[in-house]
């Protein structure tokens, strides 16, 4: 059996605390919350992430045959919204709950974030996550933190925000 922890009262508000500062500095950069819905169709996980994700969620099948599964993250149902909707573009999306999945020392976890989708200028739209994402650190509590950056694109741009200013 997994390990789904209990919180108790304190940890609950400092949870609540953290998620709504984050929120707050998503919402104060435009960022509209999303929340999905807690039981989502497994094949938007498994198509997006392959079979291997299979092993880490939480499945049920309903009467009708449909497999189902608890949602292991936000990202990909909160995408798939925008996807469906047809609300304009370019998409700032923001949640923040809980996900689940079977991992070591825990079955759930809060999981925040902001999506930007459909901005043409993507090496703008990498710089306002990187700020945003920066920003929504420190409201979260963390004064001091490393960024890694993999993608050479993006260092680019960020040595040139840097040096040109």
């Amino acid at each position: 059996m997994p390990d789904f922890p209990t919180y108790g009262p304190e940890q609950i508000d400092a949870l609540n605390g953290v998620g709504d500062a984050l929120l707050g500095v998503f919402k104060a950069h435009g960022y509209t919350r999303h929340e999905p819905a807690i039981l989502q169709p497994a094949h938007l996980f498994v198509d997006r992430s392959g079979e291997e994700i299979r092993r880490r969620t939480y499945e049920l099948t309903d009467p009708s045959g449909t497999e189902l599964c608890l949602r292991p993250d936000l990202t990909i149902p909160t995408c798939k919204w925008q996807v469906e909707s047809g609300a304009a573009y370019p998409a700032r999306l923001c949640y923040h709950g809980l996900a689940f999945r079977h991992q070591p020392g825990a079955g759930q976890f809060w999981q925040a974030g902001a999506e930007l989708l459909g901005l043409s200028d993507r090496a703008a739209g990498d710089a306002e996550m990187m700020g945003l994402a920066a920003e929504a650190v420190r409201a979260g509590g963390v004064e001091k933190f490393d960024v890694i950056v993999g993608d050479l694109g993006l260092f680019a741009t960020l040595v040139d925000a840097v040096v040109l200013g």
